[in-house]
């Protein structure tokens, strides 16, 4: 028995050693931590005026009691610490313009956790010259009804907390121009939003909500709406959008009104289940259209007239064989059609092509005289194809300049 008990003694000597080792880590980091807060205190204490101050990716949980002398500072910058709440004097911060409080931590510091702020005090109100404010990757399950002080504010920045609804007194940012709730956890759709004149650019991806606003700010110019619950596309947008993103919203129908949209140079509808398109597309200087991941099929594309500036479509992972030929436009640079049950090519890009994809298909050949209508193609994806060798050599033979994907 004791010779069965002494064959371990090698083992548990290692495990030992490794604890220690491990200990002796710890307090070493811990050690590096306090010297850090030390330096900065001291750094901090220094009579000397800081306007702008970065102490980001340095795993702080708690702010140095020195800073508060720092009165003047304009911007700081907190992303990639550890904290969970702020200290009371960063509200006597009165000429404060931007506040960097992003909570994911950086992947080039393991041991950094990410801000995780659960509250914001009243006293942000007093913040009055602040036009930047970055909260991404917190843990905020509301805003202090004193963000009506922050007239100046311009980028709000509330990505991937716990908001599941908005304070009234939002509507008085009356300067809001770029506002991202994406990643939250809103039931209804923020409707202060609405009143704000100049609004550009707004993500409300990712929440709750299955109905819209029945009315838009004019000066929208981007909006994004991915993976909410919409099922059907609703009355026209803001009449200026620019960027439109429904995609993954389980869309099962879009109404003739989508194509109404002048000003729209891109717009997702992919990842929904569409098995029909507007008849007529409206939208003179569209030039990216994202439709992969539906369920399109020959007839629902019919006699599309399809958008004269379009440079991208995607129309990868439907039910698409193409036996009637596509016909698009001359600006045309990249087509995808991955993924779908085509056979035969009988599509008419335009001469502009730069990449067409057209792998995981069932088409057994592509011939030269095809390749032949778009001088300018660099990429062609043909893997996943039946498609002989033989074929393929003579494509690159005639091409050599050209990056033929196969398997």
């Amino acid at each position: 028995m004791m010779k069965k008990w002494t064959a371990y003694l090698p083992t548990l000597g290692l495990l030992l050693l490794a604890f220690i080792v491990a200990w002796q880590l710890l307090k070493f980091r811990q050690g590096q931590k306090d010297k850090l807060h030390e330096g900065l205190s001291a750094a901090l204490g220094k009579e000397q005026k800081i306007y702008r101050l970065s102490l980001e990716q340095r795993a702080l949980t708690a702010l140095p009691s020195s800073l508060a002398q720092q009165q003047q500072l304009r911007e700081l910058y907190l992303a990639g610490n550890c904290l969970t709440n702020l200290p009371q004097y960063i509200y006597d911060f009165r000429d404060l313009v931007h506040l960097d409080l992003e909570g994911r931590p950086y992947e080039i510091r393991k041991e950094a956790c990410g801000n995780q702020i659960e509250n914001l005090g009243e006293e942000l109100g007093q913040l009055a010259q602040l036009r930047y404010l970055n909260l991404n990757h917190n843990a905020l399950r509301q805003l202090p009804q004193s963000m009506a002080q922050l007239a100046q504010l311009q980028q709000l920045f509330l990505r991937n907390n716990r908001l599941k609804a908005l304070p009234d007194s939002l509507l008085l940012c009356q300067n809001l121009q770029e506002v991202d709730l994406s990643r939250n956890q809103l039931p209804i759709f923020p409707q202060q939003l609405m009143q704000l004149p100049q609004l550009q650019r707004l993500n409300l991806a990712q929440n709750e909500f299955g109905e819209l606003s029945p009315s838009w700010p004019s000066s929208l110019r981007q909006l994004h709406l991915m993976g909410n619950a919409l099922y059907i596309y609703p009355q026209p947008l803001a009449p200026n959008l620019e960027e439109l993103d429904l995609s993954a919203c389980s869309l099962q129908a879009i109404a003739d009104s989508l194509a109404l949209q002048p000003q729209l140079k891109e717009l997702h509808l992919e990842h929904n289940h569409l098995d029909q398109l507007p008849r007529h597309w409206n939208m003179p200087i569209l030039e990216e259209l994202y439709l992969a991941q539906n369920l399109l099929t020959d007839s629902a594309l019919g006699a599309q007239n399809w958008p004269k500036k379009l440079k991208v479509l995607d129309l990868q992972n439907n039910k698409l064989a193409l036996s009637a030929g596509l016909v698009l436009g001359q600006e045309l640079e990249v087509l995808r059609l991955g993924h779908n049950q085509i056979e035969q090519w009988r599509a008419q890009p335009g001469p502009e092509l730069l990449l067409l994809d057209l792998s995981n298909n069932q088409m057994d050949s592509f011939s030269v005289a095809d390749l032949a209508q778009y001088p300018k193609l660099r990429r062609l994806y043909l893997d996943g194809n039946p498609i002989s060798t033989e074929c393929l050599d003579q494509l690159q033979k005639a091409r050599p300049q050209l990056l033929i994907r196969s398997e």
